[in-house]
This record gives C-alpha cells, sequence and structure tokens, in this order.
C-alpha cells in the first residue's frame, strides 16, 4: 500500500511544522524571563542530534563566531519527546506510526502491544531520558532536568499506562521521567451553564468540573505515584463553546 512521505513538510491549521525556534533563542528567552523551560524535541532526530541539544543547554553554544549562553543552572527543564505522538491531526503522527511498523517489520514484536506508534514513542523518550543523563549527570536527572511522558486519557495514550510499560519492559519509570500526564480540558458545565452572563455563576461551574475530572484522574494519579513520578498538565483551559461577550472577558480578565 502507497504510503505518503512522512518526511515531507505538513502545513495547516493543526501543525506548528513551520515554526522552529532555535535553542539558542529559547534559552535566552528563558533565562531573561527566569522561567523554567519546557522543550519538545523533535520527532525525527537521532541520538547525536539530542546529546547535542543537551550540550547546549548545559554549555551553551558558538553559532558564526558568537557565543550563546546555557540556560541559568537555577531554571529546571522538562523534555518531552515531539507533541501529541497520539494525534493523526499532526505530521508526527504519521511520522512515528509509520516508523513503528518499520520497527515491527524488522522483528520487534514489542510494537504489537497497545499500539505500536505509542510503544515506540515510549521507547525513544526513555533514550532521550539516557542520552540527557549521559550530558548533565545523575545528579541532575528528574531534580532538574525532568523528561515526561505525556498522552491524553480521551485519545486512550494514559500516561500511566505508558509508565507501566516502562516498568515491565524497560526499568523503573521514576529513574527515566520526572511525570507522566495528560491534557485535561476543563469546561464550565452543561449547556445552560454555558448562557450564564454571571461572572460567578460560569466559575461555579467550572469548579464543579474540576471536582468531577480530579474524580476520574485519581486512579491514574495514584499509579503514577507508585512509579515515583509526578502526575502533570501539558494543555488545560476552559472550553466555552460559543462565545458571548461575558464569557469572552471573563477568559481575558487577569
Amino acid at each position: 500500500e502507497k504510503r505518503p512521505n512522512p518526511l515531507a513538510p505538513v502545513y495547516s491549521a493543526s501543525s506548528s511544522f513551520a515554526s522552529n525556534p532555535a535553542w539558542e533563542w529559547q534559552i535566552i528567552m528563558a533565562n531573561e524571563m527566569r522561567r523554567d523551560l519546557w522543550i519538545n524535541i523533535p520527532i525525527n532526530t537521532g541520538d547525536d542530534y539530542i546529546r547535542n541539544i543537551a550540550r547546549i543547554f548545559k554549555n551553551g553554544s558558538t553559532v558564526g563566531g558568537v557565543k550563546f549562553p546555557p540556560l541559568d543552572p537555577k531554571l529546571k527543564l522538562y523534555v518531552e519527546y515531539s507533541n501529541e505522538i497520539w494525534n493523526s491531526g499532526f505530521y508526527q503522527f504519521f511520522w512515528d506510526w509509520y516508523k513503528a511498523y518499520d520497527e515491527l517489520a524488522a522483528g520487534n514484536l514489542d510494537a504489537l502491544h497497545g499500539g505500536a506508534n505509542i510503544l515506540r514513542y515510549v521507547a525513544r523518550a526513555t533514550r532521550i531520558s539516557d542520552l540527557f543523563r549521559e550530558v548533565f549527570g545523575d545528579d541532575a536527572m528528574i531534580t532538574r532536568i525532568r523528561p515526561v511522558l505525556m498522552g491524553q486519557t480521551n485519545a486512550r495514550t494514559n500516561g500511566a499506562r505508558m509508565a507501566d510499560f516502562v516498568e515491565c519492559n524497560i526499568g523503573f519509570p521514576g529513574h527515566y521521567f520526572y511525570a507522566v500526564g495528560d491534557g485535561p480540558y476543563i469546561e464550565p458545565g452543561p449547556q445552560n451553564k454555558l448562557n450564564e452572563k454571571n461572572t460567578d455563576q460560569i466559575i461555579e461551574a467550572i469548579k464543579e468540573d474540576l471536582a468531577e475530572r480530579q474524580k476520574k484522574y485519581a486512579p491514574t494519579v495514584t499509579m503514577a505515584k507508585s512509579y515515583g513520578l509526578t502526575y502533570s498538565l501539558y494543555e488545560g483551559g476552559a472550553l466555552f463553546g460559543a462565545v458571548s461577550d461575558a464569557k469572552y472577558n471573563d477568559v481575558y480578565d487577569p
């Protein structure tokens, strides 16, 4: 069966493929803002490229005779392999999917369990953690350098389930990762609540939704903690549906 070229650029409303800020710029931004940094390792990079990323963050770099600083040692660095591998709206889903089945065809039968592309993502994310450990050393790992395994429960890519795969096939998850996590969206209740124009009522509806989500994710959080992992959220925010003037003002009210 003919398949699309997984290396071809994809430009769409749901793709950020065309936006590739230099690592040095990201470091400068984090240092000046004095904020921890979360980076996404490109999907199709090899080990040497990833080692060099780690070296830039640890030691800085020189480009065209210009010296660029390392990441401030006081700042933490979160390291994620690509972004939303489970999301077929993104280029990286297809790249990882075909790569996983290439590995399956080569005899890697682990790819059969639970979705080949997701488990390839887990194995590669574990390797990335090892590569950063090579550069930064054991003391910095998990404390300052924080590799993460991210999924979305609604897309059946539960982070704690991925950690379970690491435990069964690679090693203790807490050695490789700081956190597993999810992207839970917060909604202000049923439709009748969406149409409320009173800010306090909208806020109360959001609180109700948060309470329900805490119950929903409690077992996953417990499993993550059993592996020595934090449960982290990579994305949130409120889905308000149709936006009235009142809801617009609520979203942008500091």
